[in-house]
């Protein structure tokens, strides 16, 4: 169960597709990043990975991913207040797929999903945008070759 002394508590999800390419989404600050979202209160993590990846993408599994990274980046919240945000990232292996206009977001019905991209690790090594975490190029290699972590690794900023 997520831990109660994180206050921002987030599940991210690496979905590869058989090309190795990367679904990412740009953020309201323009990074680059991995679709997911907070955990609720109570939530277990498997049970936030799989609600998560159905209300992000409509994809539905039971099974078949891996925790690979975990990453704590500081953050400030409405009130001023530094606190700690954590991610686990979650690999999870698929085929490519669009993201389609008219598809749930977040639990919501939307008119078309957020800005998004397949993006292989040559792109992401060459592209001048932002990603999260920012050596995010180096960190697939390993994951390409199904070299993954026996313990889930930490990843910067």
């Amino acid at each position: 169960m997520p831990s109660e002394e994180y206050e921002d508590i987030v599940v991210r999800i690496l979905l590869l597709d058989s090309y190795d390419r990367l679904l990412l989404l740009r953020g309201a600050d323009g990074a680059w990043c991995a679709p997911g979202g907070p955990v609720t209160h109570g939530e277990q993590w498997d049970e936030a990975f799989r609600r998560l990846l159905w209300t992000a993408t409509g994809l539905e599994r039971s099974e078949g991913w891996t925790w690979v990274w975990t990453r704590r980046v500081p953050a400030i919240d409405s009130d001023g207040v530094e606190r700690e945000h954590v991610e686990r990232y979650y690999l999870l292996r698929t085929d490519p797929f669009e993201l389609e206009p008219g598809a749930l977001w977040q639990g919501e019905p939307v008119a078309s999903p957020p800005e998004h991209r397949w993006w292989s690790p040559f792109e992401i090594e060459a592209a001048t945008d932002v990603f999260a975490p920012r050596d995010l190029a180096a960190r697939l290699e390993p994951l390409l070759t199904g070299r993954y972590p026996l313990d889930p690794i930490e990843v910067g900023p």
